[in-house]
C-alpha cells in the first residue's frame, strides 16, 4: 500500500485573512460597477455614486475598461515575479477584471442602443423633425449654459425649429427679453413667463451643497401668442399676467404682477426649485398646461443631493399633477434613474412614444396617437450634455415629458446652439385621438 500522500502546507493565518479580504472587496466593488449598468433595478440610482455614473456612461464606461486593463497587467506582473510562490493566477483580481470588462462593455453597449443611426455617423446635431399636422405641437427646451448664448442664435434655433414653447433654463431676464423681442421682429411673437425665485434662506443654508447660495431661478417659458393668452401660476395658486413682446401684459395693461386671478381646480402651483419653475394655464382654458422646470444637479458637496432628490421628485410629478401638460426643461436626471421611471408621462427625451412619421406619409400622418402604450417606434434622439462629446456620448439630461393620456411623442431631435455646455431638444407632440 502506497503511503499516503502529504498534506501541501496550510496558508499561513494572515494569508488567509488577505484572501478573505481581498475577496469581499472582490465582491463589493465587482457587484457596485455591475450595478451601475442599471442602478435603478436594485433601488441604487438616486445615490451616490450611481446617480452620477449613469449620468457620465462614456465616463463610466472609459473607467471601467480603463481599470480592468490595469489590473490585469498587475496580475501578470505579480504571476511573473512571484510564479515560483503563486501556483495559480491571483483568482481574486481576475474576478474583478472580469467584472469591470463586463460593466465597461455594458455601458458603451447601452450608449449605443440609444443613439439614432444619425447620430452614429455625425454629430447628431440638426437633425429635421417630421412635418407638422393641425395640432401639433412642438416644443424646444435650452440651456443657455452658464456663459450665455447669444440671444440671436436662440431666436435662430426657436424659428428653424418652429417651436410654439421655448423653455429656456440659466436665461438671465435680459436675455429672455432679447429673445422675444428677437421673435417678434421675426415675426412670431410670444408671451414671456419668468420663473419666481424661491424664498427661505433654509432651503438654501440648511443643505451641505456649497453653491446652494449661488442658484438662481432663471428658468422661462416663452409661449407664442397664436397658442392665446396665457397666465402664470403663482407659489399662492393664483396667476398673474405674462409679458407680450411689446412689453405689456397679454391683456394689454402694463404687467407689475398684481393682476391674479384663481388658477382653477387641478393646477398645482409650481414645485420649489431653487433653479425655478415656472407653470401658465391658458387665460380662456382652451390649451394645454406649460411648465418649464430647472431641478438642481447631482453634485455631492457642490449640491446638495437630497434636495436633488426632492426637486426631481417634484419636477417629473409636476406632469403627472398636469392633466393634459407638458413640462420641460433641464430635469438633471436621465432615464436611468427611477424618478424617470415611475412617471406616467411620454418622456421624448427617452424615446418614449416616438414614432418618427414611419407611415406610408412621411410627415407621419399616419401615426394618430399609435402606440398607446407610450412605447416603440423611434429611437431616442439622444444626449444633451456635455455639447463638447458627440452625441453618442452625452446623456439625456433635458427633457420634454407630456401627459401620454393626451399627447403622443411624434419625433424629438437635439441642436448644438452657441458656446452653451447643453443642447437644446425639441420635440414633435401630436395630440391622441379623443374618444
Amino acid at each position: 500500500m502506497p503511503p499516503p500522500r502529504p498534506r501541501p502546507p496550510r496558508r499561513p493565518r494572515a494569508d488567509r485573512v488577505g484572501l478573505a479580504l481581498a475577496w469581499v472587496a472582490v465582491v463589493v466593488v465587482g457587484a457596485g460597477a455591475l450595478a451601475s449598468l442599471d442602478p435603478a433595478r436594485v433601488g441604487l440610482s438616486m445615490l451616490t455614486p450611481w446617480a452620477q455614473l449613469v449620468t457620465l456612461r462614456a465616463a463610466a464606461g472609459a473607467l471601467a475598461l480603463a481599470l480592468a486593463v490595469l489590473l490585469a497587467l498587475v496580475a501578470a506582473a505579480v504571476r511573473v515575479r512571484r510564479r515560483r510562490r503563486l501556483r495559480r493566477w491571483p483568482v481574486p483580481l481576475l474576478v474583478l477584471v472580469a467584472c469591470l470588462a463586463v460593466t465597461g462593455v455594458g455601458q458603451g453597449a447601452v450608449l449605443l442602443a440609444r443613439t439614432p443611426p444619425p447620430a452614429l455617423g455625425a454629430a447628431g446635431d440638426g437633425r429635421p423633425l417630421p412635418g407638422r399636422q393641425p395640432g401639433d405641437l412642438v416644443v424646444t427646451t435650452f440651456n443657455v449654459g452658464p456663459r450665455g448664448t447669444p440671444a440671436d442664435e436662440v431666436v435662430d434655433l426657436a424659428l428653424r425649429r418652429d417651436a410654439d414653447v421655448v423653455a429656456l433654463t440659466e436665461a438671465p431676464e435680459e436675455l429672455a427679453q432679447q429673445v422675444a423681442d428677437g421673435l417678434a421682429a421675426a415675426g412670431r411673437p410670444v408671451q414671456l413667463l419668468s420663473a419666481a425665485p424661491v424664498d427661505g434662506p433654509a432651503l438654501r443654508l440648511g443643505g451641505t451643497g456649497l453653491l446652494l447660495p449661488f442658484v438662481e431661478a432663471n428658468t422661462r417659458l416663452l409661449v407664442s401668442e397664436d397658442l392665446g393668452r396665457y397666465t402664470a401660476v403663482g407659489p399662492d395658486g393664483t396667476t398673474s399676467e405674462g409679458t407680450t413682446s411689446d412689453g405689456t401684459s397679454s391683456d394689454g395693461t402694463s404687467s407689475d404682477g398684481t393682476i391674479k386671478e384663481e388658477a382653477g381646480p387641478g393646477v398645482p402651483a409650481p414645485p420649489r426649485l431653487l433653479g425655478g419653475a415656472v407653470v401658465a394655464v391658458p387665460a380662456d382654458g382652451d390649451g394645454p398646461p406649460l411648465a418649464a422646470v430647472h431641478t438642481l444637479p447631482a453634485l455631492p458637496l457642490l449640491f446638495d443631493m437630497g434636495r436633488w432628490r426632492s426637486e426631481t421628485a417634484a419636477a417629473v410629478g409636476l406632469c403627472d399633477r398636469l392633466p393634459g401638460g407638458v413640462v420641460a426643461g433641464d430635469l438633471n436626471v436621465t432615464p436611468d434613474h427611477a424618478v424617470l421611471r415611475t412617471t406616467t408621462c411620454v418622456d421624448a427625451a427617452a424615446g418614449e412614444g416616438l414614432h418618427g412619421g414611419d407611415g406610408p406619409d412621411d410627415d407621419g400622418a399616419d401615426d394618430d396617437g399609435g402606440g398607446d402604450d407610450g412605447g416603440g417606434g423611434a429611437d431616442a434622439p439622444g444626449g444633451t450634455w456635455p455639447s463638447s462629446l458627440p452625441v453618442p456620448l452625452t446623456a439625456p439630461i433635458d427633457h420634454v415629458l407630456a401627459d401620454a393620456g393626451s399627447w403622443s411623442a411624434v419625433d424629438a431631435a437635439v441642436d448644438r446652439v452657441g458656446a452653451s455646455d447643453h443642447r437644446a431638444l425639441t420635440a414633435l407632440l401630436r395630440p391622441r385621438p379623443t374618444g
